[in-house]
């Protein structure tokens, strides 16, 4: 009886260590969710975002004298927003003097051309600064100022006189800028508002401006004819990818004419828009090669360029047709026949400022 129990004993002591040592695995139930398979499709990136290139311009001849023509040539480019807000903003002027003392005109080759914003601290403008600050300076914090603003936002700024100029009551503005304002709000405004503007997508750009004035087709006056004062100005603003690639451009040309007589007597130009703004009025359709208007013509060649880097528009094949160099390819005459040396300048000076 004692074995017996001896026995049982131990079985029970062997069954209850085996018990211990053993774990009960989780049973993987069967599933029929679809297992996902790996896939070569590229990755959606997102939409490159779109903006609107605009440029304005405003020309006044008011500091114009007898003896002495001068126009002052405020030219701003935007980028705007999907939402009508400025994302970047380049502004310039061109101040150009040419003196006709009693009807004689001055060595042209004299006569400074250089813009405004070109001058740097050639223009001189630190020793009568309120806030110690050169031309140039105060407009890049303008330009930075303006960021985020509207066309109706810009409207809106107040001016009040000071010192016989008109500042902004901006305080964020004439804290950097405590120049005269009406220039840069017209330009601004009419860039914001341009019938020319392009649209372009992009993910980045960079701006770029050009402003060249030139005043070689100025003349004196005689006994029997009227001397003139031409004071004509480029403007090229451009938008490039992150190769340097046009994105988008805009281009336009004033052209402010000074009559005098013998005696250095002026005469105000009554009309200072620009060829754009001239439109149909410039006259271009009944000299033109291919009958078509010179802003239809500049528009064509802006759509033209497009992708092109500024050294290949620079590069562009021209030939000389009736004292002009006009576009070699046919493709391109065929819209654009005016010269497009300026044009091409303009590219090259529009690099000179990217920002």
């Amino acid at each position: 009886m004692k074995k017996l129990l001896a026995m049982l004993l131990a079985l029970v002591m062997v069954l209850s260590f085996a018990a211990c040592g053993t774990t009960e695995e989780p049973v993987e139930e069967p599933t029929d969710e679809p297992v996902e398979e790996p896939t070569d499709e590229p990755v959606e990136e997102p939409a490159a975002a779109t903006y609107t290139l605009g440029m304005g311009v405003n020309a006044s001849t008011g500091s114009t004298t007898d003896g002495k023509a001068q126009a002052d040539v405020t030219v701003a480019v935007v980028v705007l927003d999907a939402e009508g807000k400025i994302v970047s903003a380049q502004i310039d002027c061109a101040q150009t003097k040419v003196n006709f003392p009693e009807g004689a005109l001055e060595d042209l080759t004299a006569v400074d051309t250089r813009s405004k914003y070109t001058k740097k601290e050639d223009y001189g403008m630190l020793v009568a600064s309120p806030i110690g600050a050169e031309w140039y300076t105060q407009v890049d914090a303008l330009e930075e100022a303006v960021v985020g603003m509207t066309a109706a936002d810009l409207e809106a700024l107040e001016l009040v006189e000071s010192n016989g100029h008109m500042i902004t009551t901006n305080e964020t503005i004439y804290a950097g800028c405590t120049m005269d304002m009406t220039g840069f709000k017209a330009a601004l405004v009419k860039a914001c508002n341009d019938e020319y503007a392009k649209e372009f997508s992009a993910d980045s750009f960079t701006l770029g401006l050009g402003v060249e004035t030139s005043v070689s087709s100025s003349k004196a006056a005689t006994a029997d004819a009227a001397g003139l004062a031409a004071l004509y100005t480029n403007f090229t603003g451009v938008a490039y990818d992150a190769d340097g690639k046009v994105l988008a451009c805009l281009l336009d040309v004033i052209q402010v004419k000074v009559a005098f007589d013998a005696a250095g007597v002026a005469t105000q130009p009554e009309d200072l828009r620009t060829k754009k703004e001239l439109k149909g009025d410039y006259g271009m359709l009944p000299a033109s090669a291919i009958g078509v208007e010179w802003m239809d013509q500049a528009t064509a060649f802006e759509a033209a360029v497009v992708g092109m880097t500024a050294e290949e528009v620079v590069a562009i094949e021209t030939v000389e047709s009736n004292g002009h160099q006009v576009p070699a390819d046919e493709t391109l005459h065929a819209a654009c026949s005016m010269d497009i040396t300026g044009f091409q300048s303009g590219f090259t000076a529009s690099l000179t400022n990217v920002k």
